[in-house]
């Protein structure tokens, strides 16, 4: 078992990584009555990014997964947290708590863009 061979410290990287993908995943299929959810699911990301990647720890780990997944996690990354800056915080302002509000465009492109360039560095 991974966890018990590497310790706790790579069993939460291991569940922040699969709860960023799955946040990355979830964010723009949002439609209808779940598209609620965006705001928090762009909050989690954020926070998970910045609190598992400071030192590019989940993006180590995220480079060791199949089948592409860092470079789809890239892409999503890129486009929702760098290209589309703006509409991610416009969101957080308007349909969050004053927590969600408190994120800024700078801050969603930071751990976005750590995250692109940690991968990037990764491959």
């Amino acid at each position: 078992m991974l966890a018990t061979a590497c310790g706790s410290a790579t069993s939460t990287s291991t569940s922040s990584v699969s709860a960023t993908t799955t946040k990355l995943q979830s964010l723009p299929r949002r439609r209808g009555q779940t598209i609620t959810k965006r705001t928090s699911d762009l909050y989690d990301i954020y926070r998970l990014l910045a609190r598992h990647n400071r030192d590019g720890g989940l993006a180590r780990t995220l480079a060791s997964a199949p089948h592409g997944l860092a470079t789809w996690c890239v892409g999503q990354a890129e486009s929702l947290l760098v290209d589309e800056a703006e509409r991610g915080a416009r969101w957080l302002a308007t349909e969050g708590s004053p927590s969600m509000a408190r994120v800024t465009v700078e801050a969603l492109r930071a751990v976005g863009g750590l995250l692109v360039a940690d991968l990037d560095d990764a491959s």
